[in-house]
């Protein structure tokens, strides 16, 4: 019993650490680790080998209880101390989860198809102590209510009452760990990829904590304590009772399975899931089951005498006695009760993982993890917002956020990069508890409690390059540059009708294959792009419209489809001859003209003879067909100067001109000052006398030159710094915040127009149509007055910018490209005048 004691608290004291999650591992798909957190993820190289000396190790500390920070409080005392454990749960949980992979070997097989085999050790440990412990050890059970120096609350003050202890114990098991990972491609375009990874575990060493409830009383008068309780402790360690060490072999064997699957839904969305560690070991090797019930162990003190302090002895031998005699009595009064050889059986600490990815180019994702595991009778979880960018399958880097432990300061960072066939990786959960944990930072928060580190090294072979992404090796893809399918050899089949696009003369919209995969809706044997009458079958001599009288002139060009008539007149009849069916002309006996229904129009003026006031003279209608030669509003039956124009008023002839402008002095607004026609008489004006009239001065309030259309002339050299400023005007991603890279030429182009009072700029902010129209709108306003704010604070007064915005109705290139996209995303900047 004393080795099981001494052999509990050795474990125990060496337990202060916590476990991992492993959150950045799940994204990193380019490494074969990521498969361990879904069996569907598989690495883009077709062997991949790592392990060895440098295979993939992670370590990670976890604690719900304490942090430094906590520790620290608790020391101090005070207020903090209180803070500290109330900040702690009842039970608290301290844990390490430590893999270390030997070996991993995988290969794929015809691309749908990928297998791997891994030998690992692996370690999982969980340690649960009270919060009324923490309070034994920095508060003490010999405090009472009102005792002069005690500022802690009464609930955490413990003479005469009883410290829970329960729930106090150790979860630990050391395996080794041999699975065989499939995983598979299915569906047309392989939207669907399961893993499964069955694995044979072999345990080492286990200690398991089934029930504790014990608790420590102080008696508030004479200060003896009472130990009580039970406890059920189950133990596989493969040290004998005379301490020596025993193989286990292959006696404590146990099974498990990893399964995963990953849906694409769209190009950009994927969705996946995994189930993790859903298994058990049996533990046969030296099993050992404690049990105690009702024990009770009261601490009186010791008498002094001879048995104890004896004359000749040492202070070695009394401190032996003592604690020999009070080690015996514990024993004897709350030892266990039962011992059972046994064997017994542990679960895996089961995982499960769902995730969400938006692929938004094909170098950069954002993903979430939500994660659940159950370390004993509570559910943990963890949520992680991921941001991934992986670079032509050899270089990647990861970038996640997660709240997990009770704990919201944990920042994660990964990489991987392959230079030929070497692949090295490293990466954290949590960088900030890392650092503090292996480096006394005192600048970074002292309140994590999460620490992770892992890191590796794969052989890779047989990296395929697929430059479209489309799951298919470029040379094994007949279209390497378009992404496509696998049936078509790599080529798309844009519409998804079984043709692909190269063979389908309609690529955007599906087909039959025997119409070269363009539809017919009206079924009359003619393809809907070339028949004129997609929606009524017809015959091929009129490219598939009807002709339902049969009269040789299709539906479409016949005036009088359900009566037969000639081709001359549109298939109706015509008497007159005049061109106009009979059920149309007004006049069928006399030929007349289609404008007045076969109606005569003797002077051709467009007024059928019956309505024209001048029948053999042609006039406008609204003259009722007599001419106006003059122009003057009176036709020239009615005008008396017909030849001449003149007002209504002074029966068409005109009035004077004064000054001699030609200009008549009811139409002159300057009828004593000659000037041109076009300006009403007057003579025209040039406001800034730059010897441009206004009419042709762009900057009529500016003094310019001829050269410049009135306007100042901006020289070469301020023309480059306006130009300088445009080009390297950008801002971040997404937002309106301009980036550092452009303070330089912004203050270069703020100081010239300090210099220059007369100028103006014009701020126009453009898009792309990424994004709804009322977001592209926003930010191309939030670029624009961005800049001016800028320009503003560099000295330039605000009235003397002008700021517009508009979206993305603008574009000057095609949307459809990245460089189209990219030329579109801009501001503007033009120098205007008044």
């Amino acid at each position: 019993m004393k080795k099981l004691l001494t052999t509990l608290f050795i474990v125990v004291a060496a337990l202060t650490v916590q476990a991992q999650l492993e959150l950045t591992q799940y994204n990193m798909r380019l490494i074969q680790p990521a498969g361990f957190s879904n069996a569907s993820f598989t690495p883009s190289c077709n062997v991949t080998v790592g392990g060895i000396l440098f295979g993939n190790t992670s370590f990670g500390l976890y604690n719900t209880g304490i942090s430094r920070n906590t520790f620290y409080s608790l020391i101090e005392g005070g207020d903090r101390l209180e803070r500290a454990l109330n900040s702690m749960e009842d039970v608290n949980e301290m844990s390490l989860n430590f893999r270390k992979d030997i070996i991993h070997f995988g290969f794929r097989v015809k691309e749908n198809h990928y297998f791997g085999l891994n030998a690992s050790v692996r370690s999982n440990t969980n340690v649960f102590f009270p919060r009324d412990l923490f309070t034994l050890i920095f508060v003490g059970n010999a405090a009472a209510p009102g005792d002069e120096g005690i500022s802690v609350p009464e609930q955490y003050q413990l003479l005469g009452k009883r410290a829970s202890l329960d729930g106090t114990g150790v979860d630990h098991s050391t395996f080794a760990e041999i699975g065989l990972q499939y995983a598979v491609k299915l569906m047309d375009e392989q939207q669907l990829e399961l893993g499964v990874r069955p694995k044979m575990l072999v345990g080492l060493a286990n200690i398991q904590t089934v029930s504790s409830q014990v608790g420590l009383t102080t008696d508030a008068t004479t200060f003896n304590m009472t130990l009580d309780g039970g406890y059920s402790v189950n133990t596989s360690i493969s040290v004998d009772d005379s301490g020596n060490f025993v193989n286990p072999g292959m006696s404590n064997l146990g099974f498990g399975v990893d399964l995963g699957a990953t849906f694409r839904a769209t190009e950009k969305i994927e969705f996946s899931a995994a189930l993790n560690d859903l298994g058990y070991i049996n533990w046969k090797t030296i099993a050992r089951n404690y049990n105690a019930v009702d024990g009770r162990f009261d601490y009186y003190g010791f008498q002094l005498d001879g048995s104890i302090l004896d004359v000749n002895a040492s202070i070695d031998s009394i401190v032996n006695g003592f604690g020999n005699r009070v080690g015996d009595s514990l024993l004897r009064q709350f030892g266990p009760d039962t011992l059972d050889l046994a064997s017994y059986r542990t679960n895996l600490p089961t995982n499960l993982n769902l995730a969400g990815n938006y692929h938004f180019t094909d170098r950069h994702s954002l993903g979430a993890v939500f994660n659940l595991r159950k370390p004993n009778d509570k559910v943990r979880s963890a949520f992680s917002l991921q941001y991934t960018y992986s670079a032509d399958e050899k270089y990647s880097f990861h970038a996640n956020y997660s709240i997990y432990n009770r704990s919201f300061v944990n920042l994660g960072l990964g990489a991987s990069v392959r230079l030929g066939p070497i692949q090295v990786f490293a990466m954290t959960d949590n960088i900030i508890g890392t650092a503090n944990f292996l480096f006394p930072f005192y600048f970074l928060p002292w309140g994590t409690k999460n620490r992770h580190v892992q890191a590796g090294l794969n052989w890779k072979f047989g990296c395929r390059q697929d430059k479209d992404k489309d799951g298919i090796k470029d040379k094994d893809d007949a279209c390497p540059d378009t992404p496509g399918e696998l049936k078509f050899q790599g080529c798309p089949d844009t519409d998804k009708d079984g043709v692909m696009d190269r063979e389908d003369l309609c690529p955007e919209t599906p087909g039959p294959k025997e119409l070269g995969g363009c539809p017919d809706r009206d079924g009359d044997g003619i393809i809907d792009k070339n028949d004129e009458c997609p929606d009524a079958p017809g015959p091929l001599d009129f490219d598939g419209c009807p002709d339902t009288d049969n009269d040789g002139i299709q539906d479409k060009e016949d005036l009088c489809p359900t009566v037969k008539g000639i081709a001359k007149f549109s298939g109706c009849p015509d008497t007159d001859e005049d061109g106009i069916q009979d059920s149309e002309d007004e006049c069928p006996e006399d030929p007349g003209i289609l404008a007045f229904k076969g109606c005569p129009d003797t002077d051709g003026d467009g007024i059928k003879d019956s309505e024209d006031e001048c029948p053999e003279k042609a006039g406008p209608k609204e003259k009722n067909g007599c001419p106006d030669t003059d122009g003057d509003g009176l036709t020239d039956n009615k005008d008396n100067c017909p030849e001449i124009a003149g007002p209504v008023d002074n029966q068409g002839c005109p009035y004077g001109d004064r000054d001699g402008d030609g200009v008549f002095d009811n139409e002159d607004s300057c009828p004593d000052t000659p000037g041109p026609a076009e300006n009403a008489g007057c003579p025209y004006s040039d406001l800034d006398g730059d010897g441009v009239f206004d009419k042709d001065d762009r900057c009529p309030q500016t003094p310019g030159v001829v050269e410049n259309a009135g306007c100042p002339e901006i020289k070469k050299e301020e023309q480059e710094v306006l130009k300088t400023a445009f080009d390297n005007l950008e801002f971040e991603t997404g937002k309106a915040v301009i980036r550092n890279i452009s303070y330089e030429s912004l203050d270069n182009l703020a100081d010239l127009l300090v210099k220059n009072e007369s100028w103006k700029l014009q701020i126009s902010g453009h898009t792309d149509n990424v994004g709804s129209e009322a977001s592209n709108l926003k930010i191309s306003e939030n670029r624009s007055k961005a800049v001016a704010s800028y320009l503003e604070s560099k000295g330039v007064p605000m009235d003397r910018m002008i700021v517009k915005w508009f979206g993305e109705s603008q574009p000057i290139d095609d949307n459809s490209t990245a460089e189209g996209r990219a030329r579109n995303r801009r501001v503007e900047m033009e120098v205007v005048f008044d």
